[in-house]
């Protein structure tokens, strides 16, 4: 089954690393159960500076998920997962992924990550406003200046060192810690524009 057309898929291309740290730690997940997944899946907490400038201060836990190759050997070159939001929890998607790329993940481990400020990485959660009992209070400003700055003020993080460009430097510290050189890039939605970057 072919992926939706509003798909970016770069499948042919390879991201090769070099953009973080020379030696990043080794990563070895471990297995673990995906909600909604039946297959084989290993899971892992990888650390990275939220401040990767000054590599110091707090750390973000970025959750991520292997589902390994079902073939007797799998490629050197996995399908790395780039979800869309930006904000949207990439692990439980595994299921779906899965079967939309049941083809790549016999030759290919795919790996998902919940990039930093989304699903397991540290979340930034801002309610937005309207309620379902309220169907009209949908269509009104959607990010109101002060409901932002009030969800701002409760935020534990910096916002400003949540964006793509760097969500991506974390991406390449994960495919290198890994052991990955090359890996094959899927996005969708925002994470089209993510992979690009």
């Amino acid at each position: 089954m072919a992926p939706p057309t509003a798909l970016l898929l770069l499948g042919l291309g390879a991201f090769v690393g070099g953009l973080a740290a020379a030696d990043p730690a080794r990563l070895t997940p471990t297995p673990c159960k995906l909600a909604g997944y039946e297959g084989e899946a290993r899971c892992a907490t990888f650390e990275v500076f939220e401040n990767r400038e000054t590599k110091s201060g707090r750390k973000i836990g970025l959750k991520l998920a292997v589902l390994p190759a079902k073939g007797p050997q799998a490629a050197p070159d996995p399908l790395f997962i780039v979800v869309g939001g930006p904000g949207q929890a990439a692990l439980p998607t595994a299921k779906a992924f899965s079967e939309i790329f049941a083809d790549a993940l016999r030759e290919r481990d795919i790996v998902i990550v919940d990039q930093r400020g989304a699903g397991g990485s540290n979340a930034l959660n801002c309610p937005l406003p309207g309620n379902d009992e309220d169907p009209q209070s949908y269509l009104g400003d959607m990010l109101p200046v002060d409901s932002v700055r009030a969800c701002l003020g409760k935020l534990d993080a910096d916002p400003a060192l949540y964006t793509t460009p760097i969500a991506i430097d974390d991406l390449d510290d994960v495919r290198a810690a890994l052991g990955y050189d090359k890996i094959n890039l899927y996005g969708g939605s925002y994470g089209s524009r993510a992979v690009l970057v």
